[in-house]
């Protein structure tokens, strides 16, 4: 007869909690780093996109802030990194996943298409 052992309630939770924290390592390892706190995603022969790289020149120069730009159509890596954000990316689209799309990571605001430079700004935090 096979020997039956008691396992505590308490010792089957820490296993998985060590399970989990394992696993969540590994699927952060695999994500690619997050390129900076405000991000431009575009396409390169995008007309809006051509038309915000102005905008984002502007607010870089006068707020001093640094914009990430990357390029999703051509470029599987930071198409990647558009994925991860896609959810809060579609919502500020309007259930769309397109370019331009902003994305501020400290904010976790998105917005997408044209943007006016007051609406960039904003989106920014720029004080």
């Amino acid at each position: 007869m096979a020997k039956k052992t008691k396992v505590s309630a308490k010792a089957t939770k820490a296993k998985v909690k060590r399970s989990a924290k394992a696993s969540k390592s590994k699927a952060d390892e695999s994500a690619p780093k997050l390129p900076g706190k405000l991000i431009m995603f575009y396409g390169k022969e995008c007309p809006y996109c051509v038309e915000m790289m102005p905008l984002v020149d502007q607010l870089e120069k006068e707020s001093g802030v640094k914009v990430t730009r990357l390029e999703v159509w051509h470029d599987k890596k930071n198409e990647k990194v558009m994925m991860r954000f896609a959810a809060q990316l579609k919502l500020a689209g309007g259930g769309n996943l397109g370019v331009p799309s902003f994305y501020n990571a400290k904010t976790k605001e998105a917005i997408c298409g044209e943007q006016s430079y007051e609406n960039l700004r904003s989106w920014a935090a720029v004080r």
